[in-house]
């Protein structure tokens, strides 16, 4: 039994002391994560805000973490003009070479080895760097950029706050960040319970429209755009597979694990399951079409959320 946190928790982005506790949840690591709301901001975040350990980063394979993300294109057609652009977390460079192949002066960091090789294949060494957005700016502190890109970065830091000011130190005047995370009004969350990527130790927050007012204000940018992954045929499908719960294809999966510690093949269990998935997505199906109108109309969003800010002119 995973026991409650305490009452309250100073928040880690307007640092009041009466963010009221929401849940615990057991990491992967066998550490009890417990997750706190600010009244006042809106975020959700974790206690500890203890992220995963570069060791563990680097055992994440760029096959199936980093991927063609829909916030990409997106992103890249709000870059008018030649620009000078930095991503945090740029993974095998795919935003990064898309913005090369648009005209930008594109460089990117990381930390996992196997990624950066990909990426250095696409861009150059010269434009790939293995470090944080931190370790960048501290060896070249005179490098600055029109706008700085972080897909998917946010809710695996211990800082938030701190990492988006930090963006803000490295961008020429009028400079644009580039962000996105989970969407917490994503279509998947209301039909399941909430997905193992986006819990701690992977996510130590989540982020809403207030709470990502909140950080872009405190770090001086104001939001100019905001953008939801918009809801598709596939992704309704999915929602709705998951929520048929048929409870045996769990069961055959824990007695398939259990044969393969054995020594057993499995084989008859894992077409049992195939047959089962077949069935719900067959009874899915005919509920797809209403199910996307009446999630878009109730405000229901796909996967992430995009936002593009300003900096602030300093007075």
């Amino acid at each position: 039994m995973i026991s409650a946190g305490q009452n309250s928790m100073n928040c880690i982005l307007c640092g009041k002391d009466d963010s009221k506790y929401v849940e615990s949840y057991e990491g992967k690591n066998g550490r009890i994560y417990s997750l706190y709301k600010c009244p006042s901001c809106s975020v959700v975040f974790s206690d500890p805000m203890r992220p995963l350990s570069d060791e563990e980063y680097q055992n994440i394979s760029p096959e199936d973490y980093y991927i063609d993300r829909w916030e990409f294109g997106k992103a890249v057609g709000f870059l008018h003009g030649k620009k000078r652009i930095f991503e945090a977390g740029c993974g095998d460079g795919r935003f990064l070479y898309i913005a090369k192949q648009r005209g930008h002066d594109a460089i990117g960091v990381d930390i996992n080895e196997n990624a950066l090789r990909i990426a250095k294949a696409r861009l150059g060494d010269e434009k790939v760097y293995k470090c944080t957005l931190d370790q960048f700016a501290a060896n070249f502190p005179r490098e600055k950029f029109d706008a700085v890109c972080a897909f998917h970065i946010v809710e695996h830091l211990s800082d938030p706050l701190g990492f988006v000011r930090a963006a803000a130190k490295m961008m020429n005047k009028d400079g644009l960040l580039v962000l996105s995370v989970p969407s917490q009004s994503r279509q998947s969350l209301c039909y399941s319970t909430r997905e193992e990527w986006d819990r701690p130790p992977h996510h130590l927050s989540w982020w809403d429209n207030r709470s990502l007012r909140k950080l872009m204000e405190a770090a001086g940018f104001e939001v100019i755009v905001r953008l939801y992954e918009p809801l598709t045929v596939k992704s309704t499908v999915n929602s709705l597979i998951k929520k048929v719960r048929f409870g045996i294809i769990a069961k055959i999966e824990k007695n398939r694990a259990g044969t393969a510690k054995d020594g057993g093949s499995g084989s008859e269990a894992s077409h049992l399951t195939c047959i089962l998935g077949q069935l719900k997505r067959a009874m899915v199906l005919p509920l797809v079409p209403f199910c996307l109108v009446y999630d878009r109309a109730r405000g229901l969003t796909g996967r992430n959320v995009l936002i593009i800010a300003r900096k602030k002119s300093e007075k």
